[in-house]
């Protein structure tokens, strides 16, 4: 059904725009069995971040290729890094506003060809409308958000660091790649959730040159909440222990089961597990996850 829609119904120009229609197929596959079952949709969110955890965030990145190719591929990141970063734009816009470029792009080129330039313009139109901010502050230009993403291979580390009652993130980079503006997703207590832009070295219009690190003035969050930024976590041991006794000590940061999946997981990818969780905290993770 979702190949109908993206791939029959608007076909791509070119090989080098097929992730158009596997991105946005592999974005709306699950996107559609969550609203069709929506008793599930925790166990359908758990499969999608298993995935984009072991095959984009753990993957191999030496054979790693950007997503937009030439004449384009048919693998892991032309379709699950494709909806991934589909997933990740989605929360930057909103829904809202996410569907609705989705439903001009899809009237527009019905039973015709685009490409990803036609894409990103009819979102760009939709995002024209709201009052939406990028990394500097200036009204959001999607194609200067999108283009590292869509053809930069790799991804950004986020190193996640807890010092003085405070959180700093800050995006690290390989293999000479240029830093994304990367947006990182934050919940704070009682549910309010907001989002801090991470784009080091940026000059914006003012003749600012953003940072590398940002601080956040807070100790009871959560930092990329249900893997909508695509980042590898990095955590210093203290802020591994501040992030634990909100999570067991603090009932109004409330997390979903993607989010403390993640968090668990990307702590074991990084070693010396036992030295970081104990068997008191192991337990105390457990009760965490009895409590979802």
């Amino acid at each position: 059904m979702a190949h109908q829609w993206f791939g029959n119904l608007v076909t791509n120009k070119w090989w080098g725009d097929s992730w158009l229609h596997e991105g946005l197929a592999n974005y709306f596959e699950t996107f559609a069995l969550a609203k069709a079952y929506p008793n599930e949709k925790d166990i359908i969110d758990l499969k999608v971040a298993d995935i984009t955890l072991q095959q984009i965030i753990f993957g191999d990145h030496l054979e790693e290729h950007p997503i937009v190719t030439k004449d384009g591929d048919f693998d892991k990141y032309t379709y699950n890094k494709g909806g991934a970063v589909l997933r990740q734009l989605e929360a930057v816009i909103s829904p809202k506003v996410f569907q609705k470029s989705i439903q001009n792009y899809i009237k527009t080129f019905a039973y015709s060809n685009a490409n990803t330039a036609n894409f990103i313009h009819k979102v760009q139109e939709s995002v024209d409308e709201t009052n939406l901010k990028d990394w500097c502050g200036e009204a959001l230009n999607v194609s200067k958000f999108m283009d590292l993403w869509l053809n930069q291979k790799n991804i950004p580390e986020l190193l996640t660091d807890y010092v003085n009652g405070r959180f700093s993130i800050t995006q690290k980079v390989y293999n000479g790649n240029s830093p994304w503006p990367l947006p990182v997703f934050v919940q704070y207590e009682n549910g309010k959730n907001d989002m801090v832009w991470l784009a080091p070295g940026y000059v914006c219009q003012d003749g600012r040159k953003l940072p590398a690190t940002e601080i956040l003035q807070t100790s009871e969050v959560f930092i990329n909440h249900d893997l909508l930024s695509i980042a590898k976590m990095e955590y210093s041991l203290s802020a591994v222990n501040a992030i634990y006794n909100a999570l067991i000590s603090n009932k109004n940061l409330q997390i979903s089961p993607v989010s403390l999946k993640t968090f668990h997981d990307q702590i074991w990818k990084m070693g010396d597990y036992n030295e970081i969780f104990n068997h008191q905290k192991s337990a105390g993770i457990l009760d965490v996850y009895n409590n979802l």
